[in-house]
């Protein structure tokens, strides 16, 4: 655990072991494969979202549709951006923008870019309050109710 009560989780996928049994836990492991096979598994574990990450894009069937890899890639780059740690944060968008095969500032973009830019225009902000009775949103007249899921 660091100074900041954060933990760094590794994971330790023997299920993509060459020897694995479906069923396996560590201790089935241990005694068909030998403690240094286990040693070796804990010591070449992977941070937590580098799993993730090429878990995600080894399940992923449809690599050539772009549509399914870009939603792909915005769940993955959503979870590198809850990253408080910038340069774990970087890490993890450069890796997503490897295996995506796409332009990594595509990614970094958000990062770059800060809070949304608000406008500034030379009007006076409309003033707030109740509306006057003649103005009747088109919701609330008769003529469109029920209208509203129509496209």
């Amino acid at each position: 655990m660091t100074d900041d009560k954060r933990m760094f989780v590794r994971v330790a996928d023997w299920k993509a072991q060459p020897g694995y049994v479906p069923g396996d836990d560590p201790d089935s492991f241990i005694r068909r494969e030998g403690p240094d096979a286990f040693q070796h598994l804990i010591d070449t574990a992977k941070p937590y979202g580098d799993w993730i990450i090429d878990g995600t894009f080894a399940d992923l069937d449809e690599k050539d549709d772009i549509y399914v890899v870009a939603q792909v890639v915005k769940g993955l780059v959503e979870m590198a951006h809850r990253e408080p740690d910038p340069i774990i944060r970087a890490h993890y968008l450069r890796r997503i923008a490897s295996m995506a095969q796409v332009d990594e500032a595509v990614l970094m973009a958000p990062i770059a870019l800060g809070p949304a830019p608000t406008y500034v225009t030379n009007e006076p902000p409309r003033p707030v309050g109740p509306r006057p009775s003649n103005v009747i949103p088109i919701y609330e007249r008769p003529e469109y109710r029920g209208m509203d899921s129509a496209v």
